[in-house]
């Protein structure tokens, strides 16, 4: 829900519960905090770099008296993408076992990136100049995807024939 910046640390916060509904007191708590890259979608139908998953983050603590726990990672860039302004997916991966070795696993995705706001849009591949029904979606989220408020200005024009093909 929060946005997170490249540079800040973040904490992530959990709980443990017995399924019969209390919390379990000092359960062992492993976690491992992976960074994966993505690029914007345009991207898509050019090269961009291939960015292997990386560990940031790994160990293990003890859940409190009321079950709860927390980690805090470093977020930080990969200076050979930062020209093609990654979307940086910090994946949490959890195991707690309890004092009986049974062990529940969990997982929390935190987004990070330079730009705090996304901005997409549904533009169909064809419009119809001149209709007064023409409708386009356009969005203005924050890195959780939660909905932001903003003005965005837009321009739609005739592209202009080239002279020449490149094949």
């Amino acid at each position: 829900e929060e946005t997170f910046s490249i540079g800040q640390e973040v904490t992530v916060k959990g709980s443990a519960m017995a399924l019969a509904g209390y919390p379990l007191d000092g359960a062992t708590v492993s976690y491992r905090v992976t960074r994966n890259a993505s690029f914007p979608w345009w991207r898509s139908y050019w090269w961009f770099p291939e960015a292997e998953p990386r560990t940031v983050a790994n160990g293990t603590l003890q859940t409190a008296y009321d079950g709860t726990f927390s980690s805090t990672f470093p977020t930080e860039e990969d200076m050979t993408l930062r020209r093609y302004t990654p979307l940086y997916r910090y994946e949490v991966f959890v195991d707690v076992t309890d004092i009986t070795g049974e062990t529940h696993s969990g997982r929390a995705m935190v987004y990070v990136s330079s730009r705090n706001l996304l901005l997409s849009c549904d533009l169909p591949g064809e419009i119809a100049i001149g209709k007064s029904d023409n409708q386009y979606r356009i969005s203005l989220t924050n890195t959780a995807g939660k909905p932001q408020n903003g003005t965005v200005g837009y321009e739609i024009f005739r592209l202009q024939m080239p002279n020449n093909y490149m094949y």
